[in-house]
Formats: C-alpha cells, sequence, structure tokens
C-alpha cells in the first residue's frame, strides 16, 4: 500500500509539473495588418519585450526587428510573393523561428515567433504572431522526460535553469541551494561561494523559495544575481516559474527514494529487503560469476525477545545489521529476508566458505548492552555457491543452515 502511495504521489507530481508549466510560461501574441504594422499587443509584451501595448500599436514591426532580422524576412517575403495568393493564404501556421528583437530596454534579445496567418479569416483579418523566450517550454518538458527516465536531479535541474539565461545568459546568473543551503546545480556565472564570478558585476540579487508541490514546506532556494541595479519584471517572473518547475523536480525524486526505500529497503535495520536481493541476483548472474550465498539465523533470538520485549529484540536486529554491514567488501550486499534471518551476497574473490562462516559467527557473537542488560546472540551459517537463479540459491543456502541447526554442535555445512 505504501508503495502504490507513493507512486499515485510521483504520477501527481508530473501532472501538476506539466500544468504548471502550460500555465506559467511566458509569452505574448501581436496582430499585424496587411503592411506588417501593430494593431495590437497582448499586455505581457511588457515584461517579455519591455514595451507597453500602446507604444508598439501603430508602429511597423520591422522598427523592432534587429537590421539582420529585417533582411532575411524581407527575403522570405519577396519569395512569396510569386507563390499563388490562393495558397499563400492558405498557409495558416508557418513553423517556428527564432528572431532578433530589440526590446524596449534598448537590448537586442533572441525569442521564439510563430506566424499563423489569419488575414482572410472572418472577424480577424490579421497576422497572429506568437513570441516567447526561446526554448522556455522545449527546457521544461526535458525536464520531465528526464525524471522520468531516472536522470540525475542535478542534470535536471541544470536544464531548468537555462529557462532563465535563454534570453540574456551574460546578464543572469542563478544557483539552486537545498534545504540546508548546499549547492544542486547553478548556471555558468555566480560569485562565490558557488563560483568564481567577480560578485561586483551583479547589481542586485534576490530568493524565491522551493516549496514542496504536495506540502507546500521549503525544500530549497533559488539565489538570482542580474546585472541591473533592479530586476526587471521578466526575471523576476521567470524566476518563480523555474523555482515551481525545480520543487516539482526535487519534489519527485524524493518521492522516488521513498518509493525505492518502500520496495527494495527494509524499514527496520535500513539493509535490503528480499526484492532488492534478488534484483541483486539477477545483476549478478548477467555478469556471468558464480556467486556466494551465506545463510544467517540467530540462535537465542527468542530467548531475549521473551525475556527483556521486543523491542529489546529490534534492538539486536538493528545491532547485528550494523554490524554485518561494516564487514561488507565493496561488490558484497546483504539483506534481511525477515524475522532474524539475514542473507549475504559475495562478489568476487568469494572467501572459502568455512573462513566466512567462522568471522561471520565471531562478528555476531559479540556481547551488546540493550537496556542496561549484556545481550549475547549466536548463529547458524548455510553457505551455496554456484550460477543458480536467486531463489535456487538461497534455497540451497538456507537448506544447510537448517542441517547445521539439526546436527548441533557440529560444524556449519557448505553446500
Amino acid at each position: 500500500m505504501e508503495a502504490a502511495r507513493l507512486a499515485e504521489r510521483i504520477e501527481s507530481i508530473e501532472t501538476i509539473a506539466r500544468r504548471a508549466i502550460d500555465r506559467s510560461t511566458l509569452r505574448a501574441s501581436v496582430l499585424l495588418d496587411r503592411e506588417f504594422v501593430v494593431r495590437w499587443a497582448q499586455p505581457t509584451v511588457l515584461p517579455l519585450l519591455r514595451f507597453k501595448p500602446e507604444e508598439m500599436v501603430g508602429v511597423s514591426a520591422f522598427e523592432f526587428l534587429d537590421p539582420e532580422e529585417v533582411k532575411t524576412i524581407a527575403s522570405i517575403l519577396e519569395f512569396e510573393q510569386v507563390i499563388d495568393v490562393a495558397l499563400r493564404s492558405a498557409i495558416k501556421i508557418r513553423s517556428v523561428r527564432c528572431i532578433r528583437v530589440r526590446c524596449g530596454d534598448g537590448e537586442t534579445r533572441t525569442f521564439e515567433a510563430a506566424l499563423s496567418n489569419q488575414l482572410d479569416t472572418p472577424d480577424v483579418g490579421h497576422l497572429l504572431i506568437d513570441i516567447q523566450a526561446p526554448s522556455q517550454l522545449h527546457h521544461a518538458y526535458e525536464a520531465i522526460e528526464m525524471t522520468r527516465l531516472g536522470a540525475d536531479v542535478k542534470d535536471i535541474l541544470r536544464v531548468i535553469l537555462t529557462e532563465l539565461t535563454g534570453v540574456d545568459p551574460g546578464g543572469v546568473a542563478a544557483a539552486l541551494l537545498d534545504s540546508e543551503g548546499g549547492l544542486l546545480a547553478a548556471t555558468e556565472q555566480v560569485p562565490p561561494p558557488w563560483g568564481d564570478t567577480d560578485p561586483t558585476r551583479f547589481g542586485h540579487t534576490w530568493t524565491v523559495p522551493l516549496l514542496d508541490a504536495s506540502s507546500a514546506t521549503p525544500a530549497g532556494t533559488l539565489q538570482v544575481w542580474c546585472t541591473l541595479v533592479e530586476p526587471h519584471p521578466f526575471d523576476v517572473e521567470t524566476s518563480q516559474q523555474i523555482a515551481g518547475h525545480a520543487a516539482l523536480v526535487i519534489g519527485r525524486d524524493r518521492a522516488l527514494q521513498d518509493l525505492r526505500a518502500a520496495v527494495f529497503v527494509d524499514s527496520l535495520t535500513g539493509l535490503a529487503n528480499r526484492r532488492a536481493l534478488e534484483a541483486d541476483l539477477v545483476d549478478r548472474r548477467k555478469a556471468s560469476h558464480p556467486v556466494l550465498a551465506a545463510y544467517i539465523d540467530l540462535d537465542g533470538f527468542k530467548a531475549v525477545n521473551d525475556r527483556i520485549g521486543h523491542f529489546a529484540g529490534d534492538e539486536v536486529l538493528k545491532i547485528v545489521a550494523q554490524r554485518l554491514r561494516q564487514s561488507l567488501r565493496s561488490g558484497d550486499l546483504v539483506a534481511r529476508m525477515g524475522g532474524d534471518e539475514f542473507v549475504l551476497l559475495l562478489g568476487a574473490p568469494a572467501p572459502r566458505g568455512d573462513a566466512l562462516i567462522a568471522r561471520l559467527q565471531a562478528v555476531i557473537g559479540k556481547p551488546m548492552t540493550i537496556g542496561g542488560e549484556l545481550v549475547s546472540v549466536s548463529a547458524s551459517v548455510g553457505v551455496s555457491e554456484g550460477f543458480d537463479d536467486a531463489r535456487s540459491l538461497v534455497r540451497r543456502a538456507d537448506q544447510a543452515m537448517l542441517e547445521r541447526k539439526r546436527n548441533r554442535p557440529s560444524s556449519n555445512v557448505i553446500h
């Protein structure tokens, strides 16, 4: 049930992400007449192009374009004059292209523009131009796709930051920080301690909180620097959008971690569980190396439960789990099968079975203090080695362990 709930939470976060992007990506629409004169402009041209709508109305669209863009568009228009009029009117949507626009603050910036030919549409009779900051939507959706494919969260966050620097890479810098102030991702130009850019080149800085989509609790902050003395509303609004996108990515990553823990981690000891053990064995068999498994059952564990209580029993399991974890080499795995039973998978080179049994018994048999009392447990160990599938290999080790118990006080059995 916990895994299902977490899976639903991840799906919910992805839905929220897509809706937020569709709702928040900054764009503006402009209507042009047949002479390419602006007849109407959406209010969002102000934060996007730094012009008020009334400042654009009545002005030729070419007045807002970089001179090189004017030459390019003029050549396209001259070419289109030789196309049949009926065919030209039938072309409703042209492909998106990047254009260089001279903005109201004197800067020239790159935008994405799409033309919809509505000249012959009743009650419209204009050309509709949709403008947006380059690749804002593309980068946001790319980030969601990267999360679905399991990309590293820091790589995803770096993609999200390109939304802020897409229009003016040299004038804006940003860093995403976790809830403890640790760096998650940053643009190329950030001041110390996150980067080496001279902080005096920035005229203003501000922070935006990253709020978890499901609980509205702080998940970190977005720190932004700009070269202007006062930040433009466009930059502030874009930074708020980015903070929302980043919070969704971080929230999904945490939910995935919780889901993995619910599916593959034993909640009491923090060790791998049975599912994780079987998955690990599949990977080991693909490597074509024989696998050595050790099945461990604690002797005297029930007596601890009966004498001191189940709380003490839980503490024994935690201590044993910690000791086993500390005894692992790189490439080894320890899992709790349930109750007081554990399984170790050992990578190559595998130790000799009798030496491994003696070492595990010594590690587990050390006395431990719980609730002011000195407690000891011992271990029965069975070992199995081969190319078997997960269940067969573990079952053979379990049978070896049970045979040892039946033949006590004889030595452990190695199969």
